[in-house]
């Protein structure tokens, strides 16, 4: 199961995206991935589709645990994810090759802030769920 969303400014124009990624809809974990154009990039757009994904999958979706998977060398998604509340975990880092590239990928989660039990969902609060500025 995926949910791939454009991040856009204005509704129209997609600047980037950000996806979430679930086995099925009884996996206690998803992970998610974001990107953002080149020129589009320094407007804190990545951040704040992450934080709107990250708070989908808590209080919609009822998921207690969001991984992202960062290559060691990238500072820019690893600041990304701290920004956005993330921490590295204590799973040991994958060596994979890409592009004819060694990289070293690091997970690094988001969990629900209530500890390891599942969300209760929580009334949609009015002025957040969508990544363009307003």
């Amino acid at each position: 199961m995926c949910i791939q969303l454009a991040i856009t400014t204005d509704g129209h124009l997609p600047l980037g995206e950000v996806l979430l990624f679930r086995k099925d809809a009884n996996d206690r974990t998803a992970s998610l991935g974001y990107t953002v154009g080149a020129i589009h990039r320094g407007q804190r757009l990545g951040s704040r589709a992450l934080k709107v994904m990250t708070d989908y999958a808590h209080h919609t979706a009822q998921i207690p645990r969001v991984t992202l998977s960062i290559a060691a060398e990238n500072s820019v998604s690893v600041a990304v994810a701290c920004s956005a509340g993330y921490h590295l975990t204590n799973e040991p880092p994958v060596s994979k090759v890409n592009r004819g590239r060694q990289l070293v990928i690091q997970i690094w989660a988001h969990d629900y802030p209530h500890g390891d039990h599942s969300p209760q969902k929580e009334p949609h609060r009015r002025g957040t769920g969508t990544a363009s500025e307003r």
